[in-house]
């Protein structure tokens, strides 16, 4: 089924082995070409493995597909970010926080936009809301970006990505 196809891709993203999330996405959206959850794991394989108009394409038809979800638009504006479209990823983040006026938006969505985006400060605002909230190893959206690793390292963000408590089992 699609759906399991999108949890083995995430499965592999998770072991940042994009190659075969790439395969498992393409062939669970081969089933249904609008399952959100391949489009999903489609748009980040293929943003991690470089290949940035297939993730840009993917997420975009996640994005309508879902009616703009928050994680949907999260991970939109990570992409946007990572292509050099800065003002596109604003405006989402803009938009998220807009909505978590009038509705739940979970923190990871801005913490997408956010490590895209690369702003020490503003990445410093999105972990302290994870940790508020108690994101933490049981979300999986979290789990899927490497960009996390690389900050886990950083001197002034490194104890608020250990503090996620992502990082006890690796």
């Amino acid at each position: 089924s699609h759906f399991l196809h999108s949890v083995a891709a995430l499965a592999y993203i998770v072991t940042r082995d994009y190659d075969q999330a790439v395969t498992l996405g393409h062939k669970g959206l081969a089933l249904d070409p609008n399952s959100i959850p391949c489009g999903w794991a489609s748009a980040v394989a293929n943003l991690y493995s470089g290949q940035m108009e297939a993730a840009t394409r993917s997420v975009i038809r996640s994005v309508e597909l879902s009616q703009r979800g928050p994680i949907l638009l999260g991970t939109l504006g990570l992409i946007l970010a990572k292509a050099g479209r800065r003002d596109e990823a604003l405006e989402i983040r803009a938009e998220l926080e807009t909505r978590a006026a009038t509705e739940y938006i979970g923190p990871v969505s801005t913490l997408y936009v956010d490590i895209g985006l690369g702003d020490e400060e503003l990445l410093r605002e999105s972990l302290e809301r994870n940790i508020e909230a108690q994101t933490g190893p049981t979300s999986l959206s979290v789990g899927l970006i490497p960009d996390l690793d690389l900050l886990r390292e950083q001197p002034g963000l490194g104890a608020l990505v250990r503090r996620l408590s992502l990082y006890a089992g690796r």
